[in-house]
Formats: C-alpha cells, sequence, structure tokens
C-alpha cells in the first residue's frame, strides 16, 4: 500500500515534537513491513523531496501555524498533487489544528485517516489557571480556540477511520461530543537493535525528561525532589527539557521558580540541564536509574516509552493515556499525580535496588514486545486495509 502521512513537524529538522515523533515511528513501521511510504511535512531552509531510511520524505510545505487557514489550503494542494503523482491509495492526517479539513472537504470520497494527538483546546487550558483563561478571553484567543476545536471535530468525524493512541482519549474526545468511535492503537516506537542489557549504576539517578511547564508537572518537582532528597542522601536528580517561561507575558523563568522552591541542601543535587539534542538522550537515560513523569495529562506519551525502553525504573504519575502503559507494579510503577505518592514510588525504586533492576529490564521487554513499531503497523494496516 501507499500511504501518506502529514505531519507539519517532522524529524529530525524541525524537532521531535510528539505528532511528528509519532509520524516518524510509523512510517519506519510500515516501511519495514514493505510498504511504500510518503511525509508531507514543514520546510526549515530548503524544501526538498528525498528518501530517507526508506521513507520518502517531501518537506514541501512553506506556511506555518500564523496563518492556519493557508497552512490548511497548502496542505490541501500538496496532497493532491501527491496523490496524482504517487498514486497514494490513503492519506492520514492528526486531528490538530484541523490539518486535513480543507482535503477532506475537496475529497470526500478519498480513504482518510485521522489520529488524534490531543486537541488544541486541550492543549490550550490543560494548567492554565483562572487569571490566564480571563486574560486569554480579554485577548479573544478563546474565540479563536473554539473555532478551531470545532474544525477539528469536523476532521475527525468526517475521516473513514479515527484511531487514538489510549482509551482515555479516545473517552475523552467523545465525552466532549466528538461523534466518532476510534480505534485504539498505542503509538509506535523504534526499539534500538543494540542489544542493549539494562544495569544499574553505581550511584543512583533520577530523571525526568519534560519542557518546564505547567502541563509537564513542574510545579510539582520541588515537592517531589524535597522529599526524596529528605530521605536518601545519596540520589541526584537530573530534569532534562525546555525552560519555558510563565505569567502574564511568560517573563519569568520556570527554572528560577523551581531554584527558590528546592532547599538549599539539595540544591547541589539538582542538575538542571535545560533542552538536550534527541540523539543524546538514550546515552542520556542509560546513565540513569530511575526516571519520573507527573504531567496533567498526556496522550500516550514518548517520553515515558523512551525510558521504559532504556531499562529505567519508570514511576508514572501522570495523568491521561500514560496510565495505560505497561503493567502496573511489574514493568512499571503507576502512582497518582501527586507530590508524595511520585516521591514514594521513587524511593521504592532507591530502597530495594533488585526491583528497580527487575522492572526496568521488565519494561525493557514490555515496550519491545507490544509496541516496536512493526508490531503496532501490522494492526494499524489491519484497519487501513479496512477503508481502501
Amino acid at each position: 500500500m501507499k500511504i501518506l502521512y502529514v505531519s507539519t513537524v517532522y524529524p529530525p529538522d524541525n524537532g521531535w515534537g510528539g505528532i511528528g515523533t509519532y509520524a516518524y515511528h510509523i512510517a519506519q513501521g510500515m516501511h519495514r513491513l514493505g510498504h511504500d511510504v510518503y511525509v508531507l511535512c514543514g520546510v526549515v531552509d530548503e524544501p526538498y523531496r528525498q528518501t530517507i531510511d526508506g521513507v520518502t520524505v517531501a518537506r514541501e510545505l512553506v506556511s506555518d501555524r500564523s496563518n492556519l487557514a493557508e497552512m490548511r489550503e497548502e496542505i490541501a494542494a500538496k496532497v493532491e498533487s501527491m496523490i496524482r503523482d504517487e498514486k497514494i491509495d490513503l492519506v492520514e492526517f492528526g486531528e490538530y489544528s484541523a490539518d486535513g479539513i480543507v482535503f477532506q472537504e475537496r475529497n470526500p470520497d478519498f480513504p482518510t485517516v485521522v489520529r488524534l494527538h490531543a486537541n488544541s483546546k486541550m492543549c490550550a487550558l490543560a494548567g492554565v489557571g483562572l487569571v490566564q483563561k480571563t486574560y486569554m478571553h480579554m485577548r479573544g484567543r478563546m474565540k479563536g480556540l473554539l473555532e478551531i476545536d470545532r474544525l477539528e471535530r469536523k476532521s475527525a468525524e468526517s475521516a473513514d477511520l479515527v484511531t487514538s493512541p489510549s482509551h482515555w482519549l479516545s473517552d475523552f474526545c467523545v465525552g466532549e461530543g466528538w461523534k466518532i468511535s476510534p480505534r485504539v492503537i498505542a503509538n509506535p516506537i523504534l526499539v534500538p537493535d543494540d542489544g542493549y542489557e539494562p544495569s544499574l549504576n553505581e550511584e543512583l539517578k533520577v530523571v525526568s525528561v519534560a519542557r518546564l511547564c505547567t502541563l509537564k508537572g513542574v510545579d510539582q518537582y520541588a515537592g517531589i525532589i524535597n522529599r526524596v532528597c529528605g530521605v536518601d542522601d545519596r540520589v541526584t536528580f537530573d530534569l532534562v527539557g525546555q525552560d519555558t517561561g510563565y505569567g502574564i507575558g511568560r517573563k519569568k523563568r520556570w527554572s528560577e521558580w523551581l531554584k527558590k522552591r528546592i532547599k538549599r541542601e539539595y540544591l547541589d543535587r539538582v542538575n538542571i540541564r535545560g533542552g538536550v539534542p534527541h540523539h543524546e538522550i538514550e546515552g542520556l537515560l542509560r546513565g540513569c536509574d530511575i526516571a519520573y513523569f507527573n504531567s496533567v495529562f498526556e496522550n500516550f506519551p514518548y517520553s515515558h516509552l523512551e525510558a521504559m525502553v532504556n531499562g529505567l525504573y519508570t514511576v508514572v504519575g501522570s495523568n491521561g493515556g500514560a496510565q495505560e502503559l505497561g503493567e502496573d507494579g511489574c514493568s512499571v510503577v503507576r502512582v497518582v499525580r501527586e507530590p508524595g505518592a511520585i516521591a514514594e514510588g521513587i524511593l521504592g525504586g532507591l530502597r530495594d535496588q533488585e526491583k528497580c533492576l527487575e522492572v526496568g529490564r521488565a519494561g525493557c521487554e514490555y515496550v519491545r514486545e507490544h509496541y516496536h513499531a512493526p508490531n503496532i503497523a501490522k494492526s494499524m494496516m489491519a484497519l487501513y486495509e479496512s477503508i481502501v
């Protein structure tokens, strides 16, 4: 089958955002099953179309999210052109920003899939306080957000097939009144084939890989760190992720906020790294032993999957689809999203190093067996074939 995935962001040129990361891994999975795979994505420097690791990458979209109407028109025209030139059988869009809506309206009979990731309204309002919501209303941003939500809903409802990475996200959208019946297929990840065998480091290290922002739970970090360091005087923390701003105008930095709330005697045991290049993440994770996550919600998060596949004892306090990862207590440790519970989850691994290693290895095996990209692609292809 000839499959086209549309994602304005696609690695590595313009980053490893969630939708682009999904597109990369599902494209690789489909390629390894022998299908002809194409990706339409955004230009960074100069447009090009070339085969990269077996996938035809058309980096040709020049419009961006500053003008969504223009971007949707360009996507529709490019997709129509690629269907004519490459004889594409099926196209998949994400629901976010309703990237596919113009194409769908112009081509109602062409087989179209919409993949749920997390819609614009969910992302914009998660972790936003009353003051910021009032500010958004005053600036007129809420009206625009509701219009995007309407178009995202229409795109999903117009698709021949809707898929979701988690039952939670599917249930959330249906609960919001979306007239869809999503098929749940977990996010795929291309598992390294280097024969890596997880082991513990001499000095146990805890890591979090997430942007410093309320959506990812930065406001809970100090409570977690202070509790853990107060019990274990050996442990160190690596906080990996882009620093962001908060407050009106977002002029204040979360890293500075955090430093003021971590107890002074523990600050030298906390390394706030900031963002790091994606190709360094694997080595960084393998230099740590325990990972924790505490997002307001996640659809089915790659950061958590990467921690598991690299053999870390992974404590998941994140809400949403993250709570569907692995087997609780065996390949992952799920806890409620509360600093004390997350700290206790971390301490469980620090106290029992044999269990720490056992859960880490089980998590690695679980990802290899259940989420490896070619395995997920097989399940996805069965759904694709039902609409072509």
